[in-house]
């Protein structure tokens, strides 16, 4: 098993690792040619589920990985310690990582070259240790497989969403979320003492590609779509705080799921075609499954 590259974007990087630090202490990392994949799926007393992926050309060059399980290589590591790491190598000159052993236990390695005090390079070397996981242990992790949503509507901003939601928790353990194809979204709550709602209008439908679109196309506009999800779960994704309100897709399935695409990019960039997105910029996946009661 071998894996070293040279870092090209930490920024991106440290985006993608903060968008789901909130939710755990430690994510998964998995390697391939072609993409790396952040995966939070076991968090504790919630079903929410995170699967993100970045191309791996977008993050590293001179990359070479080397395994038996198809040149993939999967590893458990604690969230917060990479963002350090990356954090501050932000303003380095060259940044590359690799797999390595210290005193016998695998880390991420990172050696990092600056310059100090005028022309003088520095090199500091960090290690991370890390869990290496074994075909058991991947079998474990699976992305959901959700049917095709009734409805996609781009969020509005999150900051005001937060607000609602922490007024909300207090009073119900459940969320319906409701969006039809006129760009109306309603958040509610209802028990047997109380009924509150928040209504939203004149937000976008993104354009997706054709299969996503189909059942659009078979609904009236007007006709909302729902789904009663934990709160707490909802909570707990509005509060990655790094998400940029902008760039949030809500995919509904009635009685399934709600399902939350978060495009992290660099605020410079036009956030115009969203299938492009997966492919130019960092993508995030929230899985809440529905609460049937």
């Amino acid at each position: 098993m071998r894996m070293k590259a040279k870092v090209v974007n930490t920024i991106l990087f440290t985006k993608m690792l903060q968008s789901v630090e909130k939710l755990n202490k430690t994510c998964v990392m998995k390697f391939t040619r072609d993409k790396i994949y952040l995966i939070v799926a076991k968090i504790e007393l919630t079903e929410l589920q995170v699967w993100g992926q970045v191309a791996s050309n977008l993050l590293l060059e001179e990359f070479i990985i080397e395994s038996a399980n198809n040149n993939e290589i999967w590893i458990e590591v604690r969230t917060d310690q990479v963002i350090r790491v990356l954090k501050s190598a932000q303003s380095a000159i060259d940044v590359y990582c690799k797999l390595s052993k210290k005193t016998g236990l695998p880390s991420l390695s990172f050696n990092i070259k600056s310059m100090y005090r005028g022309d003088n390079p520095v090199l500091l070397v960090q290690d991370i240790p890390i869990r290496v996981l074994n075909l058991y242990h991947i079998n474990e992790y699976r992305e959901p497989m959700v049917p095709q949503p009734h409805v996609h509507i781009l969020m509005p901003p999150l900051i005001s969403v937060r607000t609602i939601i922490d007024r909300m928790k207090s009073m119900s353990n459940y969320l319906t979320i409701s969006a039809n194809h006129n760009g109306e979204f309603i958040l509610k709550i209802q028990t047997e003492s109380v009924l509150v709602e928040t209504f939203f209008k004149d937000l976008v439908i993104p354009e997706l590609n054709q299969s996503q679109s189909l059942s659009q196309q078979e609904r009236p506009k007007e006709q909302f779509s729902e789904c009663q999800i934990s709160i707490i779960d909802f909570e707990k994704f509005v509060h990655s705080y790094v998400i940029n309100p902008s760039s949030v897709i809500c995919s509904i399935i009635e009685n399934f799921a709600v399902v939350f695409y978060v495009y992290v990019k660099n605020e410079s960039v036009s956030l115009m075609d969203y299938d492009q997105e997966t492919r130019q910029f960092g993508a995030l996946t929230y899985y809440i499954p529905a609460i049937v009661v």
